[in-house]
């Protein structure tokens, strides 16, 4: 506004300048010779006046016409103005409903955010928005029933099709409808024009519902496509084909080559994945290949050493001798030689060739420091080896509230190394495909532990470490402790005794 009456003063100031500067003596006559025309309109008597009268009038003229303009061009504008004035109340008064009801539906209370999306949804002239904004609120407020309804209505208009797709999805998910959320997320997933979005509920559903094969195959697209980081991919994809091969093997369904495509994948795509390495050398011994089987194991043991392993490498030399074998476990400990497992396997190596004493030299560092109750088991194992029996029931007795191991530190040598059932396999899809750590279901759900077995070998120490009797399940689980790997043929089998034959 300042600038606009600064204008003004000056173009006064300009103006009173001219008119000093003319003065009162110059003077401005106008007249009209008509002739002999008799035109009486233009025939008017001379007018004569200053020139100061002249430009002021001027001036007053241009003023009133510009003053004139501008009030008509107010009064041609003033309806829409007023009607911005109206819409600007409405969309205010709209705005607060929306904000009313979001706020509602976050706090939870589902009846008083329906009733603020019913007056959003009426003052907001787009149905379409009116149904987004109602879906959002019983969505916040856990009213699935509404939230479904309102992006139903959603689905009508092809631009919000999407957006309701992804809602229904959300919602079917959250009620754990798994059969719906694969019918809609495999559609928009499998679509020309694929959506990002729907992979991550389709996959879940896929493991929830133990479709390992399927599962696969959505990751592998999304791993095509970018969705899914590479090493997560294939940790997954480790996991599921491990699960497809036992389902496979407790339903029957599978041929000997086709679980041994899938194992030799698994073991290929994830080497630290224990469980397919461990399998697919089975299935090498099993075939009569037991240098690849060795092979795979040592691998394996490389990138991520693990008591079934161990046991596995063992299973590989059924025949062999003491001291073969003692050499065998030793040859397996340098592929990885400062990890934990690598120097429990050189003590192991030892009391196979009942060399007790350097057993306990080599336990002995690792008892230092809070020993395990696997640990304290194989110290009390060579303590009595050394004769020292009152030392190895001291050590058995500190087992009792040693810490345990997540590792299957109570394996089985001669029965099943990998107890999974259906929500093992599925918790390890997430656990270990995205941290590779890898579960122990026992000790992940606070069931019995088994005897411990450190090793197999003379004078084993016999105590349980949690409760005297074991549950019917992990009874069941424990396998067939008089069968050797190297005399199965039949593949099936196999699979069951590493996996466990229980399944969900």
């Amino acid at each position: 506004m300042g600038k606009y009456l600064i204008a003004i003063l000056i173009v006064i100031a300009a103006l009173a300048g001219v008119l000093l500067y003319i003065g009162d003596v110059p003077r401005l006559m106008i007249s009209s010779d008509v002739g002999d025309t008799g035109n009486k309109l233009l025939d008017f008597a001379p007018i004569n006046m200053s020139w100061q009268a002249a430009i002021v009038i001027g001036t007053l003229a241009i003023i009133s016409f510009t003053l004139l303009l501008a009030l008509l061009g107010w009064l041609w504008r003033l309806p829409s103005r007023l009607k911005a004035g109206v819409g600007l109340r409405r969309r205010t008064k709209a705005m607060e409903a929306v904000e009313d009801a979001l706020l509602a539906g976050a706090e939870g209370d589902a009846s008083k955010a329906r009733k603020k999306a019913a007056k959003a949804q009426a003052l907001v002239k787009s149905p379409a928005l009116g149904h987004l904004i109602s879906a959002q609120t019983a969505e916040a407020s856990g009213d699935h029933e509404e939230a479904i309804r309102q992006y139903e209505a959603l689905l009508k208009n092809d631009h919000t099709r999407l957006t309701a797709e992804q809602g229904l999805v959300r919602q079917y998910s959250a009620q754990g409808q798994t059969a719906e959320v694969i019918n809609r997320a495999s559609a928009a997933f499998f679509n020309e024009k694929p959506a990002q979005w729907a992979f991550d509920p389709l996959f879940k559903a896929y493991v929830d519902t133990g479709e390992w094969k399927l599962a696969t195959e959505a990751l592998s697209i999304a791993s095509k496509r970018g969705w899914v980081e590479k090493d997560v991919a294939r940790r997954r994809r480790a996991v599921l084909m491990t699960a497809e091969a036992q389902r496979l093997s407790v339903e029957g369904e599978g041929s000997e080559e086709l679980l041994k495509d899938l194992m030799l994948t698994a073991a290929s795509e994830s080497p630290d994945f224990a469980p397919a390495s461990a399998l697919a050398s089975s299935i090498l011994s099993g075939s009569g290949d037991r240098r690849k089987a060795a092979k795979l194991i040592e691998k394996s043991w490389s990138k991520a050493p693990h008591p079934a392993l161990a046991l596995a490498y063992r299973d590989l030399f059924p025949n062999a001798t003491t001291k073969d074998r003692a050499k065998k476990l030793l040859s397996l400990s340098q592929h990885n030689s400062e990890h934990r497992e690598s120097k429990i396997l050189n003590i192991e190596a030892a009391v196979e060739t009942n060399d007790y004493v350097k057993a306990w030299s080599l336990v002995a560092p690792l008892l230092e420091d809070n020993p395990s109750a696997r640990l304290c088991a194989l110290a009390a194992h060579i303590e009595s080896g050394l004769s020292n029996e009152t030392d190895s029931r001291i050590w058995l007795e500190r087992g009792l509230s040693a810490p345990t191991e997540a590792d299957w530190s109570d394996l089985d040598p001669q029965g099943s190394s990998f107890n999974y059932r259906v929500r093992d396999w599925q918790a390890l899809v997430y656990s270990f495909g995205e941290s590779g750590e890898l579960i122990h279901p026992r000790l992940s759900e606070g069931r019995a532990r088994r005897n411990i077995v450190a090793l197999e070998a003379p004078k084993p120490p016999s105590v349980k470490v949690d409760s005297p009797q074991d549950s019917e399940e992990d009874l069941s689980l424990m396998g067939d402790k008089t069968q050797e790997v190297g005399g199965v043929s039949d593949i099936a089998k196999r699979l069951d005794s590493l996996l466990g034959k229980k399944k969900d």
